[in-house]
């Protein structure tokens, strides 16, 4: 009979780490925020009380060696990142990532505040 709650504790110890990961949406206030969303819109959907605990921007840059110009140099686009972290009291923390202005995606972690 231990055995059997020991298991089951332990197991569900390790279900609230199954929960991380990817969402489609996050509500924030009223409103809700989801993929492909502009920072405009995410802003007037999230009013001032929602705001983002910490804002992270940085750049990545990818090429495609297939593709060529003339002089043999190979092309390179520059993406802007930006890490958005809100930290909703008694939820868990979630950082929604924009690519060149739009939502890319929403990561909700296992920890809560």
């Amino acid at each position: 009979m231990l055995r059997v709650i020991a298991g089951s504790f332990i197991l569900l110890m390790f279900s609230f780490n199954a929960f991380a990961g990817d969402v489609r949406s996050l509500r924030c206030g009223n409103g809700f925020i989801k993929l492909g969303m502009n920072s405009t819109q995410v802003k007037k959907a999230c009013s001032s009380k929602w705001q983002p605990a910490n804002i992270e921007r940085y750049s990545r840059q990818d090429a495609d060696p297939r593709v060529r110009y003339s002089d043999g140099t190979i092309p390179v686009n520059t993406h802007l990142i930006e890490k958005w972290t809100y930290k909703f009291y008694g939820k868990f923390i979630t950082h929604v990532y924009f690519e060149d202005g739009r939502i890319k995606k929403i990561f909700e972690t296992s920890k809560r505040r």
